[in-house]
This record gives structure tokens, sequence and C-alpha cells, in this order.
């Protein structure tokens, strides 16, 4: 997505006039930090990535946690975290995993003093590493190591939505676009070298060359050719890479493209819903790391490009949206469902840089505050929430959806990306919870970084792609097969 994002003319900046409002739950999904390119796997997130995601946990704490936060969630624990309160997930991916861990770093530090124990017998024991706090990561076995991956529909298990994304290579339109910047990519092989073949050099790895290029701007020293990498010429890189992921994620009159989107939404409508019909006993913070994937295909169901049309573009590293549960009567005791309302509400990149959430309309409408009932109606005319659904929408037959009915298991609410169980091939909808540990010495080391600035790479001039000649990728990673697209 383009820098001005949050400027445009729908983005409702939050304001005062919000003090008066009680926010009962929230649903928070975020891309994960900047990370290696995934043409050298395996992908690594970087010591700015964690910076950017420590940042942005500590953005949401004071927007939500702390307790002077302005919109405050309404009875969640503001010091020690209560796991009853909160709910985190995301996929088995080291990229991924380490996002969600830098993420509540910042959104429960540690305590301190807080954490201190008295045991029976009068010892002292103090909390590990000054208090640190061990929050639970629901994780699924299903698309690990998805930020390595070069085809990320193929994770996605779903028939239907893996032909509907090869049908885009298949399309005039990709094929126009692929002739008409075949001379412009050629123009730049110098830059990256051996890192693709002149064959590969297109518009097929659009994606995949702005990553490469991408990464070199902010981390190398110097890159071969610098000349050739005007600000112009990476911006063009951009904008291909836009075009590709985003015809790739949704296609308005095939939707089942964007299983991942129909699958998130489930999610966050599952959570809200929970929130509501427990009066408030359900976790009232739900967080969910995921890949751009999931993003635009969103992006796309929830018709957001009617309201800016920067959400045709790929998300930054560190960007993030929310779903605000919240209420304008007085709270003695939770609300009726219909005094309930829901604002989303999007920060593209990390909050690192600067900036705030920004609210904007959604389904096409004007206003950015719907009922909850209208809300929930318009999630579900696209969401896909139970395993037999989901097998009738992607048409599989074989592994869960062989035994799959109309009584089938709800969709997890762990689902990430658009995975599910019958992604995974497990059998039911039941996920498995990790809890993800970090170890003392990484807490150590990770204290003691500086939030690095990430550079601003347009306007200007590169000076290196690789300080040392990359491996040649293999043919078979960047070929012109649809499954090898990134998504």
């Amino acid at each position: 997505m383009k820098c001005n994002l949050l400027a445009l003319a729908f983005g409702v900046s939050i304001s005062a006039a919000q003090a008066a409002e009680t926010i009962l739950g929230v649903y928070i999904l975020s891309r994960h930090g900047d990370r290696t390119d995934k043409s050298h796997p395996p992908t690594k997130l970087t010591n700015l990535g964690y910076s950017q995601i420590l940042a942005s946990g500590e953005y949401f704490r004071n927007r939500y946690v702390a307790p002077l936060a302005p919109q405050k969630v309404f009875g969640v624990a503001s010091d020690e975290v209560v796991n009853s309160q909160i709910h985190v997930s995301t996929t088995d991916d080291a990229v991924l995993l380490n996002s969600a861990q830098a993420f509540l770093q910042g959104l429960y530090p540690a305590v301190g003093a807080l954490s201190t124990e008295i045991l029976r017998n009068g010892s002292v024991v103090s909390g590990v590493n000054g208090g640190y706090q061990l929050i639970p990561i629901h994780t699924m076995n299903n698309g690990a190591n998805k930020e390595d991956a070069t085809w990320l529909q193929g994770t996605s298990g779903c028939d239907a939505a893996i032909k509907s994304s090869k049908a885009f290579s298949d399309s005039k339109e990709f094929k126009a676009l692929k002739k008409e910047s075949k001379e412009f990519y050629q123009s730049l092989e110098e830059v990256w070298g051996s890192t693709f073949t002149s064959e590969q050099s297109d518009f097929t790895n659009a994606y995949a060359i702005y990553d490469v290029v991408n990464y070199a701007l902010i981390h190398n020293q110097t890159i071969p050719s610098p000349e050739l990498l005007t600000d112009e010429a990476f911006l063009q890189l951009r904008t291909l890479a836009d075009k590709q992921q985003w015809n790739l994620a949704f296609n308005a009159s095939e939707p089942v493209r964007a299983i991942a989107g129909a699958t998130f939404a489930a999610d966050v409508l599952s959570h809200l819903e929970s929130i509501v019909s427990s009066k408030g006993s359900k976790p009232k913070v739900g967080i969910q790391f995921n890949a751009y994937g999931t993003f635009l295909s969103f992006f796309g169901l929830a018709q957001l490009p009617a309201a800016d049309a920067d959400f045709y573009g790929l998300p930054d590293y560190g960007s993030s949206m929310a779903f605000e549960l919240f209420t304008n009567e007085p709270v003695g005791s939770f609300p009726d469902a219909k005094d309930i309302n829901v604002r989303f509400l999007f920060h593209n990149g990390s909050t690192a840089n600067g900036g705030d959430l920004t609210a904007y309309p959604l389904f096409g409408r004007e206003e950015t505050e719907l009922s909850w009932e209208i809300f929930a109606k318009e999630m579900r005319a696209f969401s896909v929430t139970t395993t037999e659904q989901w097998c009738h929408t992607c048409g599989n037959k074989g592994g869960v959806c062989a035994t799959a009915s109309n009584d089938s298991h709800p969709l997890a609410h762990t689902t990430h990306h658009g995975l599910s169980a019958p992604v995974a091939g497990a059998v039911g909808a039941l996920v498995t919870l990790v809890v993800v540990l970090i170890v003392q010495g990484l807490i150590i080391s990770i204290a003691k970084l500086a939030i690095i600035k990430k550079k601003d790479i347009k306007g200007k001039k590169p000076e290196s792609l690789s300080s040392a000649e990359p491996e040649p990728v293999k043919d078979e990673v960047f070929d012109s097969s649809p499954r090898q697209w990134l998504l």
C-alpha cells in the first residue's frame, strides 16, 4: 500500500469524540515485521522486524490495555495478563510466531515486582527476566513455514481457490501485462543478478522480484548497477507486484479465490459473537498474525477499495487492522446487542513509524460505525464458517471432506489465512494449542535492541543488492506455473 493511505478522503482519524464510548472487545489482525526475502529460504524475521512488531504491541497496549488507555477494553487486565481474556493465534511459521511473541512483549511487558511470590517457607521467588509474562499462542500445523512458500494459495488446500487463482495466468490481462512489462524487467536484470535468470525476469515473478529488491534496499550496503534502480523503477516494481497479488487473492466474479478472507471473516465474527453472547465473559481481545494474502482477500470481500483505492495494494510489514466492538450507552453491566456497534480500523505499516489507526467504511457503505446486527449480517454473507461449507465451497472430496455433512463442526476459531481443519487434513476442526515460551537468552538480547528506524526507500537511490553474489534460484522455484506465484 502507498504511504499516504491514512490521509485519503474516507479515512476518519480517531478523535476525542470517542471518549464517551466504551470498547467491549477487539479483534486484531497483524502482518509480520520485516523479514529476509523468500528467494533465499529459510525466511527469518529480522531485528528490524522484531522491533517493528514490538512497537506495534506497545501501541495497542497504550490504546486498549494500559490503565489510562483512551479506548481501554472494558474489564481487561492492564498489567498482569489474565490469559482467559486474550486469544492469540497464528500458523506454525517461524516468522509469524516470532512476530506474535514480539507483539505480546509490547502488549503485556514484564511486570517486575508484581511477579514476586512468597513461598510458605518464607522464600521469595522473583519472576524470570523481570517478570516476563508468558501468553499462550494457539497454532495449527497446516501452513507450516508459510513465509518460505512462494505459492501461499497452495497452503489453503482449497481446490476451487487454487483453480481460480490459476486461471489468472491464462487470462488476457495476465498475458498482456507479462508482454508489456518484459522489457522493463530485462532492463533491471543486472540489479538482481543470478537470483533470477533472464527467462524468470518477468511479470510471472513480479512479487518475488520486488521482495528481493525491497529487502536489499533496506539491509544491503551495495547494489549492483544502482543507477538502473531509480525511484521510478522501484515504484514500478511495487506497482506490478501489487497488481499481480491482488488478482491472485481476489476476483469479484469468483469469490472462492478469496477463501483466506472468507475464513478470516469467520474468525472475526466468531470472536465478536462470543463476546456479545457471553455478555463479555469470553476473551475480550483477539489477535491473529498472518501473511498479506489474508489482508488482500478480505479487502476485496469487504469492498474496502470502494473507500480507498490504496486497498488494492500490498500492506506493508507490520500493518494491522482492528475490529472494535463498542457501545455509546452507559456501562453498568454488559449492554444488549441492539446497543452495540462495530468499527473497522486500519494502519498501513508498523506503528513504529508513527501514525494512528484510521477508520474506514466496510461493505461499500459510507458510515464507519455499524450496528452489531448489520455488521454481523454483512460478514456472514461471505464468511465460510463450517467444515461442510468449506468443503462445498472448495469442491474438495477427500480427507475430512469425505465425511463432512451439514452437521459438521464449525471451523476452528484459530483458523488463519483461510486455513482450516479441512485444509490441514486433520480430523475434525480441533486446533492444537501450543504454548510458545521465549527462551530467556532471546528475551535478554531482544531487550537490548533499539528500535531501528526503517529508511524511506522512496526518493533515495539504493546502494547494493547484496554484499555477496546470491546463489542462483533453481528453475523449478520460479517457473511460469501458477502454483509458484506468491500470494
